[in-house]
């Protein structure tokens, strides 16, 4: 039984163009994003930073 090693991964210079825009919308989507992209609109909302101005 041999231990499985999985392949490597391409390149992003090496990469077809599926695979950029794949990575591309993985990379936008990624919970850090989110959670900023929620922070700026729900400071954006208000007039102060802690919400309450």
């Amino acid at each position: 039984m041999s231990a499985f090693v999985p392949p490597e991964p391409p390149a992003f210079a090496a990469a077809s163009p599926r695979e950029r825009v794949a990575r591309l919308v993985t990379e936008v989507l990624a919970p850090a994003n989110l959670v900023i992209a929620l922070l700026l609109v729900g400071a954006h909302s208000t007039t102060g930073w802690s919400g309450a101005d």
